[in-house]
């Protein structure tokens, strides 16, 4: 839901005139004819305009809301971070797994225990995947 619909969701006789542009009663004064205008940007911004002179600071308050209500929420960005952020952990969980898989290989290996063909291609596969996410890691 965006910001323009959370506002016109509290106003009563509230009317959509065209596409993202509304009118409806203005919730800060004893209206009884649509004296106020809404309108959403392209960009998310939400203009407020209360044609009785209303300011806007009183009009969102009257609803609940306040001045950041007519800016864009910024959420997907914040969310874009959080999943970059997780992946970056499962990058290194994975890296980690790797690396000890490598390890107790080559311990098995310095121990004098032979290796079967499945595990020699497993640790092969685990070395490129290391090689591989330490260039990631390294490009951040």
């Amino acid at each position: 839901m965006s910001n323009a619909e959370l506002l016109v969701g509290q106003l009563s006789h509230c009317k959509e005139t065209s596409p993202r542009k509304w009118i409806a009663r203005c919730p800060s004064h004893d209206d009884h004819s649509p004296s106020l205008s809404v309108r959403e940007l392209a960009d998310g911004h939400v203009l407020v305009k209360c044609h009785a002179g209303c300011e806007t600071q009183e009009v969102l308050e009257s609803v609940g809301l306040s001045m950041r209500n007519l800016f864009p929420d910024n959420q997907r960005a914040i969310d874009r971070r959080k999943i970059w952020a997780k992946k970056h952990e499962l990058i290194k969980e994975l890296l980690s797994e790797e690396k000890m898989y490598v390890l107790i290989f080559n311990a098995h290996v310095a121990a004098g225990k032979s290796a079967t063909e499945l595990e020699v291609k497993r640790v092969a596969l685990a070395r490129v995947r290391i090689q591989k996410i330490e260039r990631i890691l390294g490009d951040e």
